[in-house]
C-alpha cells in the first residue's frame, strides 16, 4: 500500500523494506528474490506485482497466501486468489495455528496436515511435490499429505480414489487419497 507522503518517501521505505527482506533471507540462508511493490490497494498492487515480477524470462509460478479466518480479510484474501488464478499461477493457501506452530518441536509427535485439493493434472503434481517437500522440514515432519479430491457421486469415488493412488505410487510420495463428494 502506498505510504502517506511523496513518491520520494515511498520509494525509500519501499528500498528499506526490500533491504530488510535481503538481510532476513541471508540471515538464513533462504535462496531468495524478494520484491516490494507499492501501489493505492492491496488487491491492484498484487496484481501488478504478479504480473511484473521477472528474472530474465523466468516469472514465478506460485502464489502464497496466508489464510485468514477473519471475514473482511478473507473477503481480501478470496479477491487476491482470483488475481492469481487469472494470472495462471498455482495458488498455495497457508494456514497454520501460531500457539501450535510455535510449541512443536522436532521431538513431539503432534499431528499435523498438508492438504492438497486436487484440481488436474495442470498444477497438481507440482502441489504433491511441494507438499513432499514440506514434509522434508523438521517442523512438517510428523505431518500427514493427503491429496484430496471432489467427485459428483457416490459411483465417481472408487475410481477416483484409485487414479490419485497410481499417481502416488508414480510419483513415489508418501500420500493418503482423500475423496469426498459433492455438497
Amino acid at each position: 500500500i502506498l505510504p502517506s507522503g511523496t513518491v520520494e518517501q515511498a520509494a525509500r521505505r519501499r528500498q528499506m523494506a526490500e533491504n530488510q527482506l535481503k538481510d532476513f533471507s541471508r540471515e538464513r540462508n533462504l535462496q531468495a528474490f524478494p520484491v516490494i511493490a507499492i501501489g493505492d490497494n492491496l488487491e491492484d498492487t498484487t496484481a501488478h506485482l504478479i504480473q511484473s515480477t521477472s528474472i530474465g524470462p523466468i516469472r514465478p509460478n506460485i502464489c502464497l497466501f496466508g489464510w485468514s479466518q477473519e471475514f473482511t480479510r478473507a473477503q481480501r484474501l478470496l479477491r487476491m486468489l482470483r488475481v492469481g488464478k487469472a494470472n495462471g499461477t498455482s495458488l498455495v493457501l497457508v494456514s497454520a495455528n501460531p500457539e501450535k506452530v510455535i510449541s512443536l518441536k522436532p521431538t513431539q509427535h503432534q499431528k499435523l496436515f498438508i492438504d492438497v485439493w486436487w484440481r488436474g493434472h495442470s498444477n497438481g503434481q507440482l502441489m504433491i511435490i511441494l507438499a513432499h517437500l514440506l514434509t522434508q522440514n523438521w517442523e512438517w515432519s510428523n505431518s500427514e499429505v493427503r491429496i484430496i479430491r471432489v467427485v459428483d457421486d457416490e459411483v465417481g469415488v472408487e475410481p477416483a480414489t484409485k487414479a490419485l493412488e497410481e499417481l502416488l505410487e508414480k510419483a513415489r510420495v508418501d500420500a493418503k487419497a482423500v475423496t469426498l463428494v459433492r455438497g
